[in-house]
């Protein structure tokens, strides 16, 4: 609470006034992330003029917010599981319809792809994005967001599964 009380310039038990224990800190910061990631997603669709384009912004956008708000994403990934059951439930189906935008879209550019496998592809694009920026000496690189998102980009353009390989001979999944 300290710490939260001295980024927000208040006193660390002044953080009560304002919520009632840890979980209500925690769904409002997860919250304002899902925010963002929501409007990151509308503007990046508003914008796109092809779902190549609008994956291509989508990547991008994640990996400015995430770059804006590392603690933030980092709360929201990972302390669901410390919200009452009520709000991680309203979380979780807000994390997956924001996956599922970018399943769809990534399943309009590369249709070969089925709903698993190109969640598998987005997941790895979004843990890379979540994941380097928190990494010594990664972090403070120059043109971090345009490695990032090309990063990003490329593991999105390139799916090619090694499963696949398999099944494409058998013709069995």
């Amino acid at each position: 609470m300290e710490d939260i009380g001295a980024a927000a310039g208040i006193a660390g038990p002044s953080i009560y006034r304002h919520f009632t224990g840890k979980s209500d800190i925690l769904l409002a910061a997860s919250r304002r992330m899902a925010d963002r990631l929501a409007l990151g997603l509308a503007d990046s669709l508003a914008a796109a003029t092809s779902p190549r384009d609008a994956l291509h912004r989508l990547a991008r956008s994640y990996v400015d917010t995430v770059l804006r708000s590392d603690d933030l994403i980092a709360v929201y990934a990972n302390e669901i599981g410390n919200l009452p059951e009520r709000d991680a439930k309203e979380l979780r189906r807000l994390q997956r319809g924001y996956v599922a935008e970018w399943v769809r879209l990534l399943r309009e550019v590369t249709p070969a792809l089925d709903e698993a496998e190109a969640r598998v592809v987005v997941q790895a694009a979004l843990t890379v994005v979540n994941d380097l920026p928190r990494t010594r000496g990664v972090n403070d690189r120059p043109g971090l967001a345009d490695e990032l998102t090309a990063i990003a980009v490329g593991l999105l353009e390139t799916p090619d599964l090694p499963h696949r390989t398999v099944t494409r001979r058998t013709g069995k999944r």
